[in-house]
């Protein structure tokens, strides 16, 4: 994680940029000796593979499968 202060003099945002890119880390921008923001990597997320806490779930029914009238139902429309 490198360390960016920021002072009254113009910084070069897109060669942080592309430094943090090459390098793949993280910034942590400072002002007047104290930590103001993180600048993070934007990370795409996969869809495809499941959350590691969500795998151990099992589905034991059909959830298209359609709707059974429950009985008291029944019992009203009569």
């Amino acid at each position: 994680m490198k360390i960016l202060t920021i002072d009254n003099n113009n910084i070069n945002i897109i060669a942080v940029l592309e430094e943090m890119e090459k390098n793949r880390e993280n910034i942590v921008i400072y002002r007047n000796g104290k930590p103001l923001a993180d600048l993070t990597l934007h990370v795409k997320k996969d869809r495809i593979t499941p959350h590691p806490a969500m795998k151990e779930i099992k589905i034991k029914y059909d959830p298209a499968e359609p709707l059974e009238q429950p009985p008291c139902k029944e019992a009203l429309l009569r």
